[in-house]
């Protein structure tokens, strides 16, 4: 099952740049005659006041053709125009790929839930269930881990009061099926918590796990941050599209992590 932890995010219009542009416009506009009218707007721009309203009101979507009919009324540069209709492609290729993504019920932790399963060995165990040689046994847990028999006891435990493992009509401890994840809107620091043990293990493999069995990558590039929101968008989406296409196996034999992290080197923080 998918397990993810992740910073909520807000969904922007395919165009907020362009968009933005056009509010201000009709702003100035007002602001340098108060009687200056959403028609009069319009008119200067050669467009129906109705389908302007939608288009300021977010009803209606901005397209590259829109963008090359307004940019020499707004006085766009050409290479700002073809920044904006970039971005509008790429807003479309990603509601394309969401249509495309598998379908998913997730379970929302609170910050109650959370806070006691934040220790990335709980959500290791959740995934070890699913294992043909899976034992409830702490001892052989905590080997398959590298953790003290006690903690995976406690972890057991724990996931259990928290009904993410529960007992099957053979009394067997088996995850409850629930794809779990939390938006972060509570606390950061439990998330740090996971994300800080994870990052610890990423770098014990980077050391230990030979090449044929890990993948340690990074890109770096130059961006504009007002992409942002779309490049968490399509990191969520790569992340649940990868798991849903690795848990189709029927013979799973290990558990794995994917840990992606994209963050700023520059600028002060």
């Amino acid at each position: 099952m998918l397990h993810s932890v992740m910073s909520s995010v807000s969904e922007h219009t395919s165009s907020q740049d362009f968009h933005g542009l056009l509010e201000r416009e009709f702003l100035e506009k007002k602001q340098r005659n108060s009687r200056y009218s959403l028609r009069a707007y319009a008119r200067f721009l050669d467009l129906e006041p109705s389908y302007l309203s939608k288009i300021l009101k977010g009803r209606r979507q901005i397209t590259p053709k829109l963008i090359d009919r307004l940019s020499p009324k707004l006085q766009i540069s050409s290479e700002t125009a073809k920044e904006m209709k970039t971005k509008v492609h790429q807003m479309k290729a990603l509601r394309s790929g969401q249509a495309n993504t598998p379908s998913k019920k997730f379970k929302e932790l609170s910050e109650e839930q959370f806070t006691p399963i934040s220790d990335w060995y709980h959500f290791a165990i959740l995934e070890l269930t699913y294992l043909p040689d899976f034992q409830e046994d702490e001892t052989r847990i905590g080997k398959q881990l590298s953790i003290p028999p006690s903690l995976a006891k406690r972890a057991l435990e724990q996931l259990e009061r928290t009904k993410l493992l529960k007992r099957d009509e053979n009394h067997n401890l088996v995850c409850s099926g629930s794809n779990t994840t939390t938006t972060n809107t509570f606390s950061a620091e439990p998330f740090r918590n996971l994300q800080r043990g994870l990052l610890n293990k990423a770098i014990y493999a980077l050391d230990f796990v030979p090449f044929d069995k890990r993948d340690h990558s990074s890109y770096t590039l130059a961006i504009d941050e007002s992409m942002i929101p779309l490049a968490k968008s399509m990191i969520k989406n790569f992340r649940r599209t990868l798991a849903s296409t690795l848990e189709q196996s029927s013979e799973k034999n290990a558990v794995y992590n994917l840990n992606i992290a994209f963050f700023p080197l520059s600028g002060e923080y």
